[in-house]
């Protein structure tokens, strides 16, 4: 039997084609599947905003801090010092406080 013969879909070269670009189109829908995000919730919009407002609200209160202990004449270094660990600890740890059961 030649070559002629043989149906265009048995041959090896075209089944390799067909299996190859058959996984590469399988890889670009498995990757944009992944790459979709699931819309925010309400809750989290408000989460991320309620956030971003506590951040501001502890920046603001180190350099207050810092800026009302150099007026009553403390040292500015010192103030930094102060106001740069009173900022450290206004941020979460990321682990659950001692506290919890």
């Amino acid at each position: 039997m030649a070559h002629g013969d043989v149906p265009r879909a048995l041959t090896c070269s075209s089944f390799v084609y067909r299996f190859y670009f058959g996984l590469v189109q399988v890889g670009k829908v498995s990757a944009a599947i992944s790459a979709a995000k699931p819309p925010k919730t309400p809750l989290q919009k408000k989460l991320r905003q309620l956030g971003i407002w506590l951040v501001i609200i502890s920046v603001a209160l180190c350099v207050l801090v810092a800026i009302i202990g150099v007026a009553r004449g403390h040292p500015w270094m010192e103030m930094i010092t102060v106001s740069v660990r009173c900022g450290r600890r206004a941020r979460p740890s990321g682990r659950a406080s001692k506290g919890s059961g």
